[in-house]
């Protein structure tokens, strides 16, 4: 697929708060597998620190990716875990090079 795209998103979690992420996350991620374009979509939580989350998504194309934030699970669930935020979210996008 060479327009298929990698997403991967970080976010840490305020102390107390991972048991909300990562409801939120659940719900996020049976919502976001069914939609067109998505390849895959996970999430983890580091071992090393429970607070620190990383979503890795595949996407089709960029377009598919793009179309994703629009959704009113995505929408809803960023209004849900923003308060269980440490900090902002970062979101970086990657092309697979073999």
């Amino acid at each position: 697929m060479p327009n298929s795209i990698y997403v991967a998103v970080r976010f840490t979690a305020l102390p107390g708060e991972t048991v909300n992420i990562i409801e939120v996350l659940e719900e996020l991620a049976q919502k976001t597998r069914e939609e067109p374009g998505c390849l895959s979509f996970d999430y983890f939580q580091s071992r090393d620190d429970p607070l620190q989350f990383i979503s890795v998504e595949h996407w089709q194309d960029p377009a598919a990716e793009d179309a994703h934030w629009h959704t009113p699970h995505v929408i809803d669930a960023l209004q849900d875990i923003k308060p269980s935020l440490a900090g902002e979210i970062t979101k970086a996008s990657y092309a697979k090079l073999t």
